[in-house]
């Protein structure tokens, strides 16, 4: 009685075990990759698997097979039978969260010799390319990947027109297909060079403005990946370009300026970033005063002078009105000239030289005299 039940045990044992390893852990959840193989043959048709698992197994008298305990994983299923060749020379699975059904394949008698394509992928530096998926179509169809050695060959192929298509993430080839013809020979040689695609880079870019104005010569900064600085142009405008994906801190910075938001921070993630706004709410003073004497209408007055800290002259002008009065307004802290001239008239004084400190300037008088 022990002796039959260790002999059951094994037999059981030896049939959930039989026909595929897969590259899964004991903890994962498995699942199956099933399929029948119909057409002028069904039973005794061997199929193989190969990829993230292996195994092989055969048909049984209704052509079905299945390959059970399979991890989530990247698979290719290759049906062979000496005599017969089949519609599709393999079948590329990729098992995800499910069992894989209706891997099916269709056999036809073959009275004639068959052929293979073969070649090799490798990369414009001369490396070999490894897990590239090379895909045939024509007169039969399969997919099978390239090997430690970059090699492919697809097997089992009849005379006829025949297409293959390397494909892997993240690299462009050349030629990005190749046309064959098979005529009663294996056909060897048929390489592919592979190209690293470039580095896809975005941009980032807004504007700065001042009372819904540009901004004009504003620098603004980025720092996060990479550190640089741009200024803005006649619209306020500024763009940085070639930015890889990630996150980075925009800030304009003027001396005697201030700014809303002071800095952004913005991430990246596959697309270019525009609307990244700022401005200007730097506060501002008024300049104001008087013409009086022989003439207080039409006068010009001038405004010439440099904000604090800033590097560009600030020129203006304004006509005084009917009662002699001006203003200049939007003026940061800063030292100014205050000019009056009309033709035909002298004024008292000449120029008055005038520090704004926070806070507005009043009565920045001028009396008129014919000349």
């Amino acid at each position: 009685m022990f002796f039959t039940t260790i002999v059951v045990f094994l037999s059981v044992f030896a049939v959930l075990f039989s026909g595929c390893s897969s590259g899964g852990g004991s903890s994962a959840t498995l699942y199956n990759i099933s399929g029948t193989v119909s057409g002028d043959m069904g039973q005794g048709v061997t199929i193989k698997l190969s990829g993230d698992g292996s195994g092989t197994t055969t048909t049984d008298a209704g052509g079905n097979y299945s390959f059970t305990g399979i991890a989530n994983g990247s698979y290719i299923v290759t049906p062979a039978l000496a005599g017969y060749i089949f519609t599709s020379t393999s079948r590329a699975i990729r098992v995800s969260g499910a069992n894989a059904s209706a891997v099916d394949f269709t056999a036809k008698t073959s009275t004639e010799s068959l052929y293979s394509i073969s070649g090799i992928i490798t990369v414009s530096d001369g490396e070999i390319l490894q897990n590239v998926t090379m895909t045939l179509s024509g007169a039969n169809s399969g997919t099978v990947t390239t090997d430690t050695k970059g090699s492919y060959t697809f097997s089992g192929l009849a005379n006829g027109g025949y297409t293959l298509i390397p494909s892997l993430s993240g690299f462009t080839f050349n030629p990005s297909s190749s046309t064959q013809t098979i005529g009663g020979a294996d056909i060897t040689g048929v390489a592919f060079t592979a190209t690293v695609n470039p580095t896809p880079t975005y941009t980032i870019s807004g504007t700065v403005t001042s009372s819904g104005a540009g901004m004009q010569g504003i620098t603004v900064s980025l720092s996060g990946l990479g550190i640089e600085s741009v200024t803005t142009d006649a619209g306020g405008r500024y763009t940085f370009s070639g930015l890889a994906n990630g996150t980075y801190i925009i800030a304009p910075a003027q001396t005697g300026e201030s700014f809303d938001p002071a800095n952004s921070s913005e991430t990246i993630n596959g697309a270019d970033i525009t609307g990244v706004n700022f401005t200007n709410t730097t506060i501002t003073y008024r300049i104001s005063g008087k013409v009086s004497g022989a003439v207080r209408a039409g006068v010009t007055m001038t405004l010439s002078g440099t904000a604090s800290g800033s590097v560009s002259v600030i020129s203006e002008s304004v006509i005084s009105d009917s009662s002699g009065n001006y203003s200049f307004q939007n003026l940061a802290n800063g030292s100014y000239n205050i000019t009056p001239t009309l033709e035909g008239y002298t004024f008292t004084p000449l120029m008055l030289i005038v520090g704004v400190s926070n806070r507005d300037i009043t009565s920045i008088n001028f009396t008129s005299s014919p000349q």
